[in-house]
């Protein structure tokens, strides 16, 4: 009888220690959807070895939220509104930074930028069923033909953080299409030192922490069935 006295003990202490020490983790942080655009008359340059957006030399460009949107955050104001500005730092050399993307209240980091794909053979004409491309190995783009030009990809990932200083995971996708050039052309064109110039769109979304929210799931468990067995 002591010792199983002793193991529901045990066990209760585990479900009050997850739901004291998780509980605020779980339900604080950053969760929802990311959606936005370049600002009006703003973009991004594209070099081999970096990402610029506009406007040139600035360190960052201006973004700007879009209907999909659906962050958000513990701290004031608490969410990302429709069409709420914000900015994203240049890039150099495929690497992440801090706070990539900031909005009001809340950052994204992203120490990833990429994967690229192996395949360096670009497709030179506009047909969709050939396989994506990257400009060379290690580079973080991925280049698609679509019918009537390229469609251009570059994924980030990191942790979102708002004023508690908690994160979450988050990950999305920028994506832009190029008309009337093939993804060899824009190969060719960023590997002979050129520049590749477009308006941008951004997708992506943020999950609360899992390894939380599964520890204060493992304590709920353990108590209901401290109930049954004393039933």
């Amino acid at each position: 009888m002591k010792k199983r006295y002793a193991l529901e003990l045990g066990i209760l202490g585990m479900v009050v220690l997850a739901l004291t020490l998780f509980a605020p983790a779980a339900s604080a942080g950053v969760a929802g959807e990311l959606s936005f655009t370049n600002c009006g008359g703003g973009g991004v340059n594209v070099t081999l070895t970096a990402v610029d957006w506009l406007p040139v030399g600035g360190g960052t460009g201006c973004i700007i939220a879009g209907v999909v949107t659906t962050v958000t955050f513990t701290g004031a104001p608490g969410a990302i509104s429709l069409n709420e500005t914000g900015t994203v730092n240049d890039l150099s050399a495929g690497s992440g930074n801090s706070k990539f993307i900031q909005f009001a209240g809340v950052y994204f980091d992203a120490p990833l930028i990429g994967p690229g794909v192996a395949n360096t053979t670009c497709a030179a004409t506009y047909n969709s069923a050939l396989p994506a491309c990257s400009v060379q190995a290690g580079s973080p783009f991925i280049l698609s033909a679509s019918t009537t030009g390229t469609i251009i990809q570059l994924a980030v990932s990191g942790l979102a953080y708002d004023s508690t200083g908690i994160g979450a995971p988050w990950s999305g996708v920028f994506s832009t299409q190029i008309a009337g050039k093939t993804p060899y052309q824009i190969a060719q064109t960023e590997l002979t030192g050129g520049t590749v110039s477009a308006t941008f769109s951004f997708d992506g979304v943020v999950v609360p922490e899992p390894f939380s929210m599964a520890l204060l799931g493992g304590g709920l468990i353990a108590l209901a069935g401290l109930k049954r067995r004393r039933a």
